[in-house]
């Protein structure tokens, strides 16, 4: 089981969950072919200074329309529904500013991870599809 958060009104749920608990939503879907799941990783792993990571949100917009497709915060997943391969791009977020760090082919029924990588003197961040989820 994995922690998403709600489309519709950003609580966190289980993914296993019919609906949320919240707004009524349905979460489980029918045509799980179109789900994409991210895990956002956890980015104090890699020198972040904790106390400023604890606000960092990434925010998953697409990439034609600049509709945000989904947001959430390190260490949780999120579900996005997705009839085609969409182009997305990936903000991270923090105290109020706003960084394009990606953009990326999302592709209906992937998994993917977004996660922080460190170089030599500054921090970065990249997609990766993986095969399965850690909560799955």
């Amino acid at each position: 089981m994995a922690l998403i958060s709600c489309p519709e009104c950003g609580r966190q749920v289980s993914d296993k969950a019919v609906a949320c608990p919240d707004c009524g939503y349905p979460i489980a879907s029918n045509r799980p072919d179109g789900d994409v799941l991210i895990r956002i990783g956890d980015f104090t792993k890699n020198g972040g200074a904790q106390w400023a990571m604890r606000s960092l949100t990434v925010i998953i917009r697409n990439h034609e329309t600049n509709d945000i497709l989904a947001q959430g915060n390190q260490r949780s997943t999120v579900r996005i529904h997705l009839e085609s391969p969409t182009t997305a791009d990936f903000y991270v977020q923090n105290i109020g500013k706003g960084y394009h760090w990606c953009t990326e082919v999302l592709k209906p029924g992937k998994k993917y991870e977004f996660k922080q990588f460190r170089k030599t003197f500054t921090i970065g961040y990249q997609l990766n599809e993986v095969d399965h989820i850690d909560a799955d």
